[in-house]
């Protein structure tokens, strides 16, 4: 597998060649990027110019997702409370979208004086075969 290197806003990592990026910079420099893979298997990226409450982030990132599916089943990320080194606060998400059950995880966590919120999405069948490559994304995020 090629890999491509995203670095733009002081964040970077890798991620594969054949996946499509989109970024840009929003107001207050909230610094959004997403990746699909050719499966249509998502990674999502925000990143904050201060330290928000995790908490408080992670429940209202799932509440815009109820908003959105009305389906929404939710249980606090117990899998999650260290990724590479950084204590996180997340939930495993699953919801239905034009009948496929998809899966997600959301990591809301605080490196330096910044919050990351980051969230893996695919249906469920592809899911697990993309974890290693979203793990190999998040580590190269928060390790370089």
């Amino acid at each position: 597998m090629t890999v491509a290197t995203f670095e733009q806003d002081e964040i970077r990592f890798q991620y594969p060649e054949n996946w499509t990026l989109a970024s840009e910079t929003g107001e207050e420099g909230v610094v959004s990027v997403s990746l699909q893979s050719p499966e249509n298997s998502c990674f999502f990226l925000e990143r904050y110019n201060e330290q928000l409450d995790l908490v408080e982030l992670a429940h209202q990132m799932k509440e815009e997702m109820a908003n959105e599916y009305k389906d929404l089943e939710f249980e606090a990320d117990e899998n999650n409370e260290e990724l590479f080194g950084h204590s996180v606060t997340g939930y495993d998400l699953r919801f239905y979208c034009l009948d496929f059950l998809v899966l997600a995880r959301l990591a809301c966590l605080h490196v330096e004086d910044k919050t990351i919120v980051i969230m893996w999405q695919a249906e469920s069948r592809l899911f697990e075969k993309n974890e290693l490559v979203y793990q190999a994304i998040t580590k190269s995020l928060l390790t370089s």
